[in-house]
This record gives C-alpha cells, structure tokens and sequence, in this order.
C-alpha cells in the first residue's frame, strides 16, 4: 500500500477505497475526482488524499489509514452530472 520511504497510499489503493466508500454512502455517484493531499508532516491530512464528486463540492478525504474524512456533496440536489457531455451543471431551484 506505501513505500518504506513514505506513508502515502498508492493511487490504486486510494481511488479503490474512495470508490467502495462512495459505493456505499453515494450510490449512482456519477464520477469522482481525486488528488494527493498533505505530506509526512501535515496533520491531519497526512499522505492522504482528497476527493469529490462535483466539482464545487467541498473536499473530502482518505487518509493513510483508509479512514474516510466525509464533507457530502452537492449530487444530486444541487449539481446534476450530464452523462453524456461528461459536464455539471447547477440546478435550477423552482421557487413555489
């Protein structure tokens, strides 16, 4: 899962919990976006990584123990994925 020189997990690693995590608390999530997050020394992120699911959500994390740090999403209530074009979109709000 980490190298003896840091603690990171591997992309696959990372990207294999989020997914079976989201499976689980998003189900239908659309898609997923994910980058590395914090280094050795930056608590409480530590080698982790951080993820989303629309792109103004607010950034959720994994960290080096698989353990899920979870902000919710704006999907589906306020953003809506176009499975086609591969784009978001907000959603119009009908005012009553």
């Amino acid at each position: 899962m980490t190298n003896s020189t840091e603690r990171r997990l591997t992309r696959e690693a990372a990207e294999a919990a989020i997914k079976s995590w989201l499976e689980e608390h998003a189900p239908g999530y659309p898609d997923v976006t994910f980058c590395e997050d914090g280094d050795q020394d930056s608590a409480p992120n530590k080698c982790g990584w951080a993820f989303w699911i629309a792109p103004l959500d607010t950034t959720s994390y994994v960290h080096e123990d698989l353990s899920i740090e979870w902000y919710g999403t704006g999907w589906p209530n306020q953003f809506e994925y176009d499975e086609d074009t591969g784009n978001w979109s907000e959603k119009l709000l009908s005012v009553a």
